[in-house]
């Protein structure tokens, strides 16, 4: 979810109730414009139990990858776009992977998130 700087008080409540209507275990924000430090503190108001946020580089950027005490995550690696990791469900065997990214947003270097991406998708087998 673009969430174009969760700080706001409009775009918590926002999130909030999108996160309370689906209840989502795992939750992906991008473009928070916020410090790693004000992630943690969000997971709070959106009513997760853990976070991992990458902290924005000047007024852009931002993510945030939010889950619930229902899964158990492993962050394998992080940048300014993106943020990888595996998921397994509390009672399952099965573990998948996730993937937020938020591509360069300049044009000129859409080559490059398309690299990191195929990067990345060489990096394991997982669903």
């Amino acid at each position: 979810m673009n969430c174009w700087g969760c700080g706001r008080s409009e775009a918590v409540r926002e999130i909030r109730e999108i996160a309370d209507k689906y209840k989502p275990m795992v939750l992906f924000l991008s473009e928070t414009k916020m410090s790693a430090q004000r992630a943690q503190e969000l997971r709070w108001r959106l009513g997760y139990q853990n976070a991992f946020g990458v902290s924005c580089t000047g007024l852009s950027g931002g993510l945030v990858l939010m889950w619930n005490h229902d899964v158990s995550l492993d962050i394998k690696s992080f940048s300014k776009y993106h943020i990888d990791g595996w998921i397994s469900e509390t009672n399952s065997p099965v573990t998948w992977r996730f993937t937020g990214f938020y591509g360069d947003p300049a044009r000129a270097r859409r080559k490059e998130s398309w690299r990191m991406l195929w990067f990345l998708r060489n990096e394991t087998d997982l669903p």
